[in-house]
């Protein structure tokens, strides 16, 4: 059984090999939360008010002037963490001032961003080049839909900017990644907020309710890259 600690060290197995990863864990490793963020900005994504800290002033700052239009508090990394040997799942949640407890907040550095209500949700997945746009549907627009898991969750096909399609490919590209699902909030006035993006993201729960073939575009992408290289070689 493979830990926390076993995965730190399997992206040096990799670190000089030739084979073609879907997505390289040592790439992986880097794209934490924090990372994406600052590269968001970078690509000049539309982001939520955001703080990263577990210093209380801070916090207690930042909470005084969004807390009123709620916030949503993530963990830096990934939905899983591993604690005594058990795998936990910890997923956004949704703070208003009735449930608001700095203490707690103060425990350990949280990234805390505004509440972006009223909107929709959207999952952008992108092949290199190819973005594929579907719409969320879920019962509340409040909190982090992935702890129902997607058996739970419907989607459908959804046409993505312009604007949008170039700065998600252009963040893979920055990245150094060949596939993204990407995790958006947009506001009524059709504003497009990035939240964050998964790299080794499940695409077989959209490829089914939106008919995108996603799996055919993910295999032809490899197969067009190995030939390229291969004739760039000769």
């Amino acid at each position: 059984m493979f830990t926390t600690l076993h995965f730190r060290f399997v992206p040096t197995i990799f670190l000089g090999s030739d084979f073609y990863f879907f997505y390289h864990p040592d790439l992986i490793r880097k794209i934490d939360k924090i990372e994406q963020i600052q590269l968001a900005q970078k690509c000049k994504f539309l982001i939520p008010k955001t703080i990263i800290s577990n210093n209380k002033n801070d916090i207690e700052d930042f909470l005084e002037k969004h807390v009123q239009n709620g916030l949503i508090i993530k963990t830096m990394n990934s939905h899983y963490t591993e604690y005594n040997g058990k795998l936990y799942e910890v997923f956004g949640k949704v703070i208003y001032e009735n449930n608001l407890d700095i203490e707690e907040l103060a425990v350990v550095p949280t990234i805390i961003q505004e509440l972006i209500r009223f909107s929709k949700e959207a999952r952008v997945t992108v092949i290199g080049d190819k973005v594929m746009g579907a719409l969320i549907h879920k019962d509340s627009n409040e909190g982090d839909w992935h702890h129902e898991g997607v058996k739970h969750i419907k989607s459908s096909t959804l046409e993505v900017p312009k604007d949008i399609q170039n700065k998600c490919v252009n963040f893979l590209k920055e990245a150094q990644l060949d596939y993204g699902a990407f995790d958006f909030m947009i506001t009524q006035e059709d504003e497009w907020y990035f939240l964050e993006v998964n790299p080794l993201g499940d695409w077989r729960w959209v490829e089914l309710d939106t008919g995108q073939n996603i799996t055919k575009e993910i295999v032809d992408y490899f197969i067009n890259k190995t030939l390229n290289d291969k004739e760039g070689n000769l």
